[in-house]
């Protein structure tokens, strides 16, 4: 693989290796990539359900079917949740 960077951005690379921060570029690119943030899904965010992605990839007729079953089951939950507590 070849990457091109920007001449700055490989000053700060030959910085960090003479400094014997790291031992190779490899390394210190893996660890540039590994300490990159995550981004955050809000507690509250439920992703959709298998069955609504397999809808939304075929489209039409099947993603509104889909999208009523999963609200039905949501409903469901929920109902199964209040009589619970």
């Amino acid at each position: 693989m070849t990457i091109e960077i920007y001449p700055e951005d490989e000053e700060i690379i030959q910085t960090k290796l003479a400094r014997g921060r790291f031992r190779s570029i490899p390394e210190l690119i893996h660890q540039a990539l590994v300490s990159l943030p995550v981004p955050a899904v809000p507690e509250n965010t439920t992703l959709p359900h298998w069955s609504t992605m397999r809808g939304m990839a075929s489209g039409g007729q099947s993603l509104t079917q889909a999208l009523m079953e999963e609200r039905a089951a949501d409903l469901a939950r929920d109902q199964t949740r209040i009589q619970g507590s």
